[in-house]
């Protein structure tokens, strides 16, 4: 008597049968069958296909990691509040745990404007500097980041400035810097580098056209190069993100190309929005304040620069604010702050 094992291997199932055959394999029987279905969304399943498989728990990883970020932010945004109380800047009913607030008052949602308003001269103010009445909140504290940076402002504009930061408070890696891999012993030609630059287009103009496409020459303040599109944008005049290809040949000569950036290439794009500050001289809040003066429909959101940026600008905002306010240079409250700061440590050592 023979055995056979005859397999059925699918992408998300296995089929199996064993089977006994008899002499010269005119007889035989079914000793056992059967089939394991792998259970895959179509996600998944589309990248197994592709022959990049993900752990089961990546997506467990994704969600669990997203939630320490959500709580390690609530326990920072509650400590700021607990420490500004100590300091009396802001007032005692001022909520620190939103949960509770939102659960006894489901009538008055929370708005810090209600604790901290704008003065109407300061709203004036902003719409003047933005050249327009429809003005959100958050517009009005990049106008008083730009403007405590030379100018005084009351103590609470200054309280609603480090509330901003405490929430959009930039990009730290905890990751160490990774090391660069020694230069080749031969150099092979054509050489490209890529990277992502903020440019001024002073010109731009049709070259050629193939298959529906258009190739572009664009002419930049720093660079000249050429770009493939259907339609001739208009982006004269203008500064426009572009993702920047340099090719060298062995001869010395140099080209450039343009494209469009990934928009999941954030690494890049930082670094590109990161030269554009350090080039105009700005700190990032008046950076963004012009910007937006330029174009109402700019992104904040979606800018990512480096928190030492944030940094630098904070500590400026600090060492001017305190040529007016003689209580940002009074240092006997720092222990009562430190307290609720690291309430948790004080704790521990108990």
């Amino acid at each position: 008597m023979k055995k056979n094992l005859g397999l059925d291997l699918g992408t998300n199932s296995i089929g199996w049968a064993l089977v006994q055959l008899g002499e010269f394999g005119k007889e035989g029987s079914i000793v056992g069958m059967g089939s394991r279905i792998i259970p895959m969304d179509g996600d998944a399943m589309q990248k197994f296909e592709s022959g990049n498989p993900v752990s089961k728990n990546a997506d467990r990883r994704m969600a669990r990691t997203a939630r320490r970020l959500k709580q390690r932010f609530k326990l920072r945004r509650s400590r700021l509040i607990e420490a500004l109380k100590t300091l009396q800047w802001l007032p005692v009913d001022f909520p620190s745990d939103f949960k509770s607030y939102a659960e006894n008052n489901k009538d008055k949602p929370f708005s810090i404007s209600y604790y901290l308003p704008f003065d109407l001269s300061t709203i004036e103010e902003t719409r003047n500097a933005l050249g327009t009445s429809n003005i959100p909140e958050d517009w009005v504290v990049y106008y008083l980041r730009k403007k405590a940076l030379s100018e005084k402002i009351s103590l609470n504009e200054l309280v609603r400035i480090i509330y901003m930061m405490n929430q959009r408070r930039g990009f730290k890696s905890s990751r160490k810097d990774q090391k660069r891999e020694d230069d080749a012993d031969e150099i092979k030609y054509p050489l490209f580098e890529k990277w992502i630059q903020l440019l001024f287009v002073e010109d731009i103009r049709e070259i050629s056209e193939e298959r529906g496409l258009k190739l572009l020459e664009i002419k930049t303040a720093e660079i000249t190069g050429q770009i493939k599109r259907r339609n001739i944008p208009n982006w004269k005049g203008t500064t426009i993100e572009l993702e920047v290809t340099k090719k060298t040949l062995k001869s010395g000569e140099i080209s450039y190309s343009f494209s469009a950036p990934d928009p999941n290439d954030w690494v890049n794009k930082k670094a590109a929005l990161e030269e554009s500050i350090k080039n105009s001289g700005y700190y990032v809040g008046e950076y963004l304040f012009h910007q937006l003066a330029k174009d109402k429909n700019y992104r904040i959101r979606q800018r990512i620069v480096d928190r030492s940026l944030y940094i630098e600008e904070f500590r400026a905002i600090w060492q001017k604010q305190s040529e007016f306010h003689p209580e940002l240079n009074d240092v006997s409250k720092i222990p009562d702050v430190s307290r609720v700061l690291y309430r948790h440590n004080l704790e521990k050592q108990k």
